[in-house]
């Protein structure tokens, strides 16, 4: 381990042991630790025997409980719809919490109607200093381009600051296709680089286990904001698009989005060539996330498509916890690009995905306070470990490592019981996760990520960008949402539709969208990419953009 990791551990160690005489002289927190119960909205599916059963009964929540006085009463969406969560603010049920994704479409509806606070006011009586604690350069920015203005309605999570972006400790990639160890070499650990060669080892899974399902896009169900099922958006970098789905079209100098692609249409071939060979089981287009992990936590998917490296050391526990001897790898990855291989950008411009914002109510500050403590040093080791000293140590090389005989146990015991990542959502991407996904876990983990490390290519450019951020009452909203009611249905239709079909039928799905008007939302998509730079000097002329090379 390099000097600098080492003084960032060792100072953090000072932090953690020095908390609670910082806090006395100034943590914001402590301005009121009277009994409340905070209601906490987490508008994405969870484990509700975990979430719900494990807060106060833990040790990590029942430390956060003590030390702000803040109790949580968690609820949480069954789905990525957003169904239930636009139930609630049709009813005016608000919660005093909301954790979402940044590109939910309410937001900016909360916001011009007085119903989420400007996070830069209420610190002023709340928690002065908040914003600078807790947003750098980058999330600041984002945020603002998010509600478009230059108040903050919102603090992004899951970020990496603009200090530690250039880091080269940083993972850039790990999200890519994992395969069952024991299938893949009984198989002859074929090099399945290639589309072509992937579907071709999928095949021959298929004929040797007809027990095993030899694809599943993911370990949870969902759609993206246009409507598509993960089998499609998660498969996005296997195809040469960025994350984002917005792809520069050499023949007209136009930035576009994905359905206008030649790759978008050969991943479409893909998907509907692994439904109509029986390479997915078609229940995964309707599975809750309970069914799919099931399925993967009991050996029964030979390949899931999209996962994190750092997640093999649950994934293997699950699998040891069911009977079965085997384990999760990472091979070469298939690539649509034949010449540069497949690359994908977990970094981005740093900006996590889900933000956490506060309504305007009698607990707003208690609100605002309790968000201040969960992101201060102590909470965030906390939410990656368990308690210091209860299931962790820092070990001779200042890596935070967990006692042998918790180890031991499943990551759900480790949640359920200990609370260890049970939070993971309310994470910032410090340098003490790094040290914990790059150095804590099993050498087969780490194994894993360092073989992915090797696939990371920025895309900074496209990904974490608002080029659809459209205005509540704005004509293009509305587009937007005519396509999507229109393409929702319809790009399940082409996965499941005969092969001789698929031509004829995307041909008719593309001339339908830009009927509903998908040609102006491509021109708005063209003028955000084109401006970019200008957009960046609206929502950040009083911010250190440099980082951008600005």
């Amino acid at each position: 381990m390099n000097k600098r990791l080492i003084a960032l551990v060792l100072a953090a160690l000072m932090v953690l042991t020095a908390v609670p005489a910082l806090a006395e002289e100034a943590a914001s927190w402590l301005t009121d630790t009277t009994p409340v119960t905070l209601k906490v909205f987490y508008d994405r599916p969870v484990d509700a025997s975990i979430l719900a059963d494990a807060w106060g009964n833990e040790p990590v929540s029942k430390v956060w409980i003590e030390e702000t006085g803040v109790n949580i009463q968690w609820e949480y969406a069954p789905d990525d719809t957003h169904a239930l969560i636009n139930q609630r603010l049709a009813g005016e049920e608000y919660p005093d919490i909301l954790i979402c994704f940044t590109s939910y479409d309410q937001l900016q509806n909360l916001a011009s109607h007085g119903i989420i606070c400007k996070l830069n006011e209420l610190e002023e009586t709340a928690a002065p200093g908040f914003i600078e604690r807790n947003m750098s350069q980058n999330t600041i920015l984002a945020i603002r381009e998010t509600f478009a203005t230059m108040d903050i309605y919102g603090l992004i999570t899951g970020s990496w600051k603009v200090e530690e972006m250039n880091n080269d400790e940083n993972i850039g990639c790990m999200t890519g296709a994992m395969v069952l160890k024991s299938v893949y070499e009984a198989i002859g650990s074929p090099e399945a680089t290639t589309m072509d060669a992937f579907l071709d080892m999928l095949r021959e899974v298929k004929a040797a286990y007809p027990d095993i399902i030899p694809f599943q896009a993911s370990r949870n169900p969902g759609k993206d904001s246009d409507g598509n099922p993960r089998c499609i958006y998660k498969l996005f970098g296997f195809f040469d698009i960025p994350a984002s789905g917005y792809f520069y079209d050499e023949a007209d100098g136009m930035y576009k989005k994905y359905m206008y692609s030649d790759n978008f249409y050969t991943l479409l071939e893909f998907v509907n060539t692994l439904y109509n060979e029986g390479l997915m089981d078609p229940t995964e287009l309707t599975d809750s996330g309970a069914q799919m992990q099931q399925k993967l936590f009991n050996g029964r998917i030979f390949c899931n498509m999209n996962n994190d490296a750092d997640n093999t050391d649950w994934f293997n526990d699950e699998l040891a916890k069911a009977g079965i001897e085997d384990e999760w790898i990472f091979i070469d990855q298939p690539s649509i690009n034949e010449e540069e291989g497949y690359t994908f950008d977990n970094l981005g411009t740093g900006v996590g995905t889900l933000c956490c914002v506060v309504f305007d109510n009698e607990n707003s500050e208690r609100s605002l306070q309790w968000l201040d403590y969960v992101m201060s040093q102590k909470p965030q080791l906390q939410i990656n470990n368990g308690v210091y000293q209860l299931t962790w140590d820092f070990d001779e090389n200042g890596v935070p490592t967990l006692y042998p005989e918790y180890e031991a146990l499943s990551q759900t015991e480790l949640k359920q019981l200990w609370g260890v990542n049970l939070y993971y959502f309310l994470r910032q991407q410090d340098i003490l996760e790094v040290l914990k996904t790059k150095y804590g876990g099993t050498e087969k983990q780490t194994a894993n990520i360092e073989h992915m490390a090797q696939y990371y290519k920025d895309y900074s450019f496209f990904n974490n960008q608002k080029a659809e951020n459209y205005a509540a009452d704005s004509e293009e909203i509305k587009i937007k949402a005519n396509i999507r009611e229109y393409w929702e249905p319809m790009i399940l239709e082409l996965i499941t539709c005969a092969p001789e079909e698929l031509p004829a039928k995307f041909e008719e799905a593309i001339a339908k969208i830009e009927e509903l008007g998908q040609t102006t939302l491509n021109e708005h998509i063209n003028d955000y990419f084109q401006n970019k730079t200008a957009v960046y000097e609206k929502y950040g002329a009083d911010l250190d953009l440099s980082y951008l090379g600005l």
